[in-house]
């Protein structure tokens, strides 16, 4: 591992805005950034076919007083493979390497075996990561790691004195949500024995260079006004067409955006769970206003998601038939 190197560890929830914060980080010429290196596609290493398995690995949260010498052995692999990347990807220029990678309560064994100089943990409001998964029609497509996910956390979340009757979750975005809230519970207990700050998605939104001086401060690296002044730049142009990771936004209206786009049928879902299980919940009721755009934005988004399915059945059949696959 590049011992002379600082360690910035940025966590949360998938579709949290760790991927904004990261790129935001990377800003810097004295950063190495490493993006998701937990993806065994991103980063090559002799390992890298060997590190999955650790991520679905029992129980739920691994630390280093609950880990398994299964979850121990498994884990050996996971830090080869980020030894590793790190030594191939930082270089020379780069004091501080900031690693991305958007998971929690898998993470606090190796954290103890990094001993990062600081973590941030980024905390979004569940209806608003649902949102994001919805917008790019991902949460069917990750059912099965909703479903393990979930299965772990009823089993294992009590251990942490989060005691919750997870049976009231049957739907999957009421599956997902509840993760999103017991991971948000775990976070400051889990991050305790290090430096760290719990980021508000919805805070950096809103004067997001000034809030980004702050963290960078936080973590001990460089700032200047050639930093600022792109934060600010890439916190302008409208999202038509972004990416998956796209770091581009009109911040304000990212912010709380969902609710004009998330089905209503979803909120109100979600919102009766969270009230069911005494979760305090401070998101206001929609609006008529609201729920009227928002169910004829979700209206739009799954016919397009349909129509962008069927295009690429297509394109596979088209595919198969010319034996170009």
């Amino acid at each position: 591992m590049a011992n002379d190197k600082r360690l910035v560890f940025i966590l949360g929830t998938p579709r949290s805005g760790t991927s904004w914060a990261v790129k935001t980080f990377d800003l810097l010429p004295t950063v190495c950034a490493l993006f998701e290196p937990d993806v065994p596609r991103r980063y090559d290493s002799p390992w890298r076919e060997q590190i999955s398995s650790y991520w679905s690995a029992e129980p739920f949260v691994i630390t280093p007083d609950t880990a398994t010498a299964e979850a121990q052995q498994l884990a050996k692999p996971v830090f080869q493979h980020l030894d590793h990347v790190i030594e191939q990807e930082a270089k020379r220029e780069h004091d501080t390497v900031v690693i991305k990678i958007p998971r929690l309560e898998k993470m606090p064994l190796l954290l103890d075996h990094y001993r990062p100089d600081f973590v941030y943990f980024m905390h979004r409001n569940p209806f608003a990561i649902l949102n994001s998964n919805e917008r790019f029609g991902m949460l069917k497509r990750i059912k099965s790691t909703i479903n393990l996910e979930f299965d772990q956390m009823q089993r294992h979340a009590p251990e942490f004195g989060i005691n919750l009757d997870f049976a009231r979750a049957q739907t999957l975005p009421q599956k997902h949500a509840l993760i999103t809230h017991v991971r948000h519970q775990l976070a400051p207990t889990l991050l305790q024995p290090y430096s760290n700050r719990i980021v508000e998605y919805e805070d950096l939104c809103f004067d997001s260079a000034d809030r980004y001086r702050e963290l960078f401060t936080e973590a001990g690296l460089g700032w200047s006004e050639t930093v600022g002044e792109e934060i600010r730049k890439r916190g302008q142009p409208a999202e038509v067409g972004a990416s998956f990771h796209s770091v581009q936004r009109v911040s304000e209206e990212r912010a709380h955006g969902w609710r004009n786009e998330l089905s209503p049928e979803i909120v109100d879902s979600v919102a009766a769970m969270f009230a069911d299980l005494g979760i305090e919940d401070n998101t206001p009721p929609l609006t008529p206003e609201e729920r009227s755009r928002a169910s004829a934005f979700h209206a739009t988004r799954t016919k397009r998601l349909k129509q962008e399915r069927v295009l690429k059945s297509l394109h596979h059949v088209r595919l198969r038939l010319t034996g170009k696959r």
